[in-house]
């Protein structure tokens, strides 16, 4: 909270906000101070970006989907970021309600990231350990749960795009 207000004392009425979230309640936490009174996106990310080595920390691995989520405030600044993002070679994906693109984000972050990071594996790895999936579909079948007690709906797709991105190893 202290931070956000921070970040709301230094902006502009027409500061134009880009939330990039890895996370559920990010949003709705920056709306408190954020949102009634300036232009704004959210963007969820199908990708990460690490330093190829610590002797090369200018070169990076991409690891994921290169792929956007975008959602926000009014379709005009919606278009001219996804056409930024575009000339930059990143997919950009209008899928469904923020909510939705959230929890489907955040069956990645569960069954993926949290995992491998448990197995000591980088992301592309999943496939190595026949251990490794079941738990990790496991662990998203009752995520899909909570979310849909919440009113989120996801299904079996939501799941195959979070393991597709997670077996999208480094490039």
């Amino acid at each position: 909270d202290q931070a956000l207000a921070q970040v709301r004392a230094r902006l502009q009425d027409d500061t134009e906000v880009i939330f990039c979230q890895n996370g559920l309640g990010v949003f709705e936490e920056a709306e408190k101070f954020l949102l009634p009174t300036l232009r704004w996106q959210r963007a969820i990310c199908w990708f990460g970006v690490r330093a190829r080595s610590p002797e090369h920390p200018e070169e990076f691995l991409v690891a994921g989907t290169p792929g956007i989520e975008l959602g926000g405030s009014g379709p005009e600044l919606l278009v001219q970021t996804a056409t930024d993002l575009k000339k930059a070679g990143i997919e950009v994906l209008f899928e469904g309600p923020a909510a939705q693109a959230e929890w489907r984000k955040a069956l990645w972050n569960l069954g993926g990231n949290a995992l491998l990071t448990l197995a000591n594996a980088p992301n592309g790895q999943m496939s190595l350990s026949p251990l490794l999936r079941p738990v990790a579909e496991s662990l998203m079948l009752e995520a899909i749960q909570v979310a849909q007690a919440l009113g989120v709906f996801l299904g079996p797709q939501d799941m195959e795009r979070a393991f597709e991105a997670v077996e999208a190893g480094p490039s």
